[in-house]
């Protein structure tokens, strides 16, 4: 499988594609592992129109913004790629009124999108720590980041 490999042997030359890197005493994600992680814990199976207003740089691009919905609309998840070297603040508006209870978000970033994880470093690009967002319901997302967002009505 290409998604397990063991560090330092790479039969094909520069084609690393391991999500998972592997030695006899530990394993560890690279950064796309980390997404792959970050997605399936906020899967949600329904598709949510969106719609965006003001100037969103890279996030206006095709693949940039998608949104889904718990089957009962309870939950909704916002996934974001800011491909801009640059940080792009936003606010979001979930649908939900004023009866939003919990809006949470987490964010992998990189300068260096060649960047990957190494037996000294395992933990040299990884999600942040899930943080709340503020009252005025806006982040800034990093450069070269991808982040979830999970708003939750209760």
């Amino acid at each position: 499988s290409f998604c397990m490999e063991r560090s330092g042997y790479n039969e094909g030359g520069l084609n690393d594609q391991g999500l998972i890197f592997f030695l006899p005493n530990m394993t560890w994600f690279q950064p796309p592992g980390y997404v792959h992680v970050m997605v399936s814990r906020t899967w949600q199976p329904m598709v949510r129109n969106f719609t965006l207003e003001g100037e969103c740089g890279s996030l206006a691009a095709p693949g940039g913004i998608s949104v889904q919905a718990s089957e009962d609309g309870e939950t909704i998840v916002f996934r974001f790629v800011n491909a801009d070297l640059q940080a792009r603040r936003l606010n979001i508006s979930s649908g939900f009124g004023e009866v939003t209870t919990s809006l949470t978000w987490q964010s992998i970033a990189s300068a260096d999108l060649a960047g990957a994880n190494t037996p000294s470093q395992p933990r040299k690009i990884a999600p942040s720590e899930e943080l709340d967002i503020t009252e005025d319901m806006a982040a800034e997302l990093p450069g070269q980041s991808f982040s979830i967002f999970v708003s939750t009505n209760s």
